[in-house]
């Protein structure tokens, strides 16, 4: 017998630890990582005993008891896994905030490198800026296959026998192998019209063809430098304060929302919500580097932000932290995609005529979802051993390269890659956003975000939390399945 109130009340209380130390170590608050003891301090919680019994429960449940069964057993397994790993994780995240990387006769945290990748005009230079980056990234590359090992191990020794993909694929839900397929064919469906006007932006933009830019080249060209002018960095809050209003929310008003907007030399390129307490206490945080790009990230994780802020708090435990992930990152995207919209772009940006833009800018939201593709395709392979085999490295460059055109480097095939197949979860995302979208333009008009009603009907998803996974939530919406149409259909009008 298990005593599960107990046992959600100690995840809970772990959670929120954990949860608090990635903050202050991404937020560029704190150099060390610290997450080993956090999860030592908890570790009762998630025995091998306890995972068994949890797992017991989950299958000898029946319906609404299953899924929330299904959910404990993500989070106790995945702290298992996480306990077994956390030194080493702890290691990996310290050694990257302290790295350092010299460039031009000055000192640069690693970090950073990456931001100044992105910014450096000159192409000799950023070239030369990226290779130093990626010999950081060439030696942390042992340290992140034994990661790998550890977790891929863990899972077939006291998990589930058949491996990692058969473990998410179970504790997710989610048709892995079916989502890899799909992304096949929406990489070939989508490759001409891609190829063609990718080429034609790069060579606009960087004045070589496609075939001829390294990654480091796409960073630079899809920031949409030349539209910074109209995403002025102090009007960012401003504009996302604005934007909430319309749909009846006072950023300002909510006490569990806090937006970390300051630069930080330590601070993760990447930016990232961070809901500690859930509802109680959630940060936003973004490294500010002016214009579109800048814009672009602040909506995303407002998205999250108002998502966790507005969990209804007596929700149970696995419906506040877990879930499918699918979900949150969906009401992410929605609010990042305002700036895809006609309309909305006339109200709050200085563009202009925006035609040139949109076209770029859903180009940018094709190679996105491109290279999700590429990363699921990839980590299908990935995943199949615990030993990393030296081939995967020139099989990364082979897939993100022929996914985007952009020359991938082979010393990032470990660190490109999300734990857990989120790289699925984000492409459920994009689906569901577009589903989503396309319902609230119905309901409420093609200006739904200036509209406080529209902004209660979300209110009342996001205080669901992640009870309902995103097929079914789109299902409750208008009886769709989560297929890309939508959105690929938004992205080809333009």
């Amino acid at each position: 017998m298990i005593d599960l109130d107990r046992l959600r009340e100690r995840l809970e209380r772990c959670n929120e630890e954990e949860a608090r130390e990635y903050y202050l170590h991404g937020a560029g608050l704190k150099q060390e990582l610290a997450v080993g003891p956090i999860l030592d301090t908890y570790a009762d919680a998630y025995t091998p005993d306890t995972v068994a019994a949890v797992r017991r429960a989950w299958a000898t449940a029946g319906g609404e008891e299953q899924t929330r069964l299904r959910f404990l057993y993500q989070n106790v397994a995945g702290n298992l896994i996480g306990q077994r790993v956390a030194s080493l994780r702890d290691r990996i995240g310290t050694e990257e905030s302290s790295r350092t990387v010299t460039f031009d006769g000055q000192t640069i945290t690693f970090p950073a490198a990456s931001v100044r990748v992105s910014q450096e005009p000159t192409r000799a230079r950023r070239h030369a800026l990226e290779d130093a980056r990626l010999r950081v990234v060439s030696e942390m590359n042992p340290l992140y296959a034994q990661a790998h090992a550890i977790a891929w191990q863990v899972i077939a020794e006291q998990l589930d026998p058949a491996g990692y993909v058969t473990y998410y694929r179970s504790t997710k839900a989610i048709d892995l192998e079916g989502m890899g397929r799909m992304m096949e064919r929406f990489l070939a469906d989508t490759r001409d019209r891609y190829y063609r006007e990718m080429d034609a932006w790069c060579r606009d933009g960087l004045g070589i063809p496609l075939r001829d830019a390294r990654r480091c080249d796409g960073a630079w060209l899809v920031r949409l430098r030349e539209y910074d002018g109209a995403f002025p960095s102090d009007r960012m809050v401003s504009t996302l304060d604005l934007t909430l209003r319309g749909l009846g929310i006072d950023l300002h008003r909510q006490d569990n929302a806090h937006l970390d907007l300051e630069p930080r030399p330590l601070k993760r390129p990447r930016a990232f919500c961070s809901p500690i307490r859930i509802p109680q206490e959630v940060y936003l945080v973004v490294l500010p580097r002016g214009g579109y790009d800048d814009y672009r990230a602040l909506f995303h994780e407002a998205g999250h932000l108002e998502h966790f802020a507005g969990t209804a708090p007596e929700l149970a435990f696995e419906y506040r932290w877990m879930g499918d992930n699918s979900v949150t990152e969906g009401y992410a995207f929605t609010l990042e995609h305002l700036m895809l919209d006609p309309a909305w772009i006339e109200r709050y940006t200085p563009v202009g005529d925006p035609t040139h833009y949109l076209a770029r800018a859903h180009l940018l939201l094709l190679f996105m979802l491109r290279r999700y593709a590429a990363k699921i395709l990839y980590e299908l392979e990935l995943h199949r051993t615990a030993a990393v085999p030296a081939a995967m490295a020139s099989r990364y460059v082979e897939r993100f390269t022929d996914a985007v055109g952009f020359r991938y480097a082979p010393e990032e095939y470990l660190v490109d890659v999300d734990e857990g197949f989120y790289c699925a979860q984000y492409l459920r995302a994009w689906f569901f956003d577009g589903r989503l979208t396309a319902w609230l333009r119905r309901r409420f008009g093609a200006e739904w975000w200036a509209e406080p009603a529209a902004g209660s009907a979300l209110k009342a998803l996001w205080a669901d939390g992640q009870r309902r996974p995103a097929d079914e939530l789109v299902a409750s919406l208008d009886g769709s399945p989560l297929t890309p149409e939508p959105l690929l259909e938004r992205i080809l009008a333009w």
